[in-house]
């Protein structure tokens, strides 16, 4: 069985570090549905908005996800949401006060997440 093809998602000789909005989408693991769970907002209301319940590991996500605007000096998170499997995220890259968009100091990584 031949599996699709994934086609590429990304510009070629784009510079993704160039000041602009971005949408990132990050999925989990084998799409693992670790992040949280959407319910009904009333029952037998076809018109009622989905209720999203964080489970602990999307609860650490929206913990990281709420310090990077203060880690990060010249980025700020403008929209997120936390799905079952996956996170969406708008970021805005904005000039540092030498112009560039610059590179962030790198952080400690997963370590200090789970």
């Amino acid at each position: 069985m031949n599996l699709p093809t994934r086609k590429p998602n990304r510009l070629s000789n784009y510079d993704y570090s160039q000041n602009g909005a971005y949408f990132i989408t990050m999925c989990t693991q084998n799409k693992a549905k670790t992040l949280s769970h959407v319910g009904v907002g009333v029952l037998d209301d076809p018109y009622s908005d989905a209720v999203v319940t964080l489970l602990p590991h999307g609860k650490i996500v929206e913990n990281q996800i709420r310090k990077m605007n203060d880690i990060y000096k010249n980025l700020s998170i403008e929209k997120y949401v936390i799905m079952p499997n996956q996170i969406h995220l708008i970021i805005m890259i904005t000039a540092s006060e030498s112009g560039s968009s610059g590179t962030p100091t790198p952080t400690n990584g997963s370590e200090s997440i789970i």
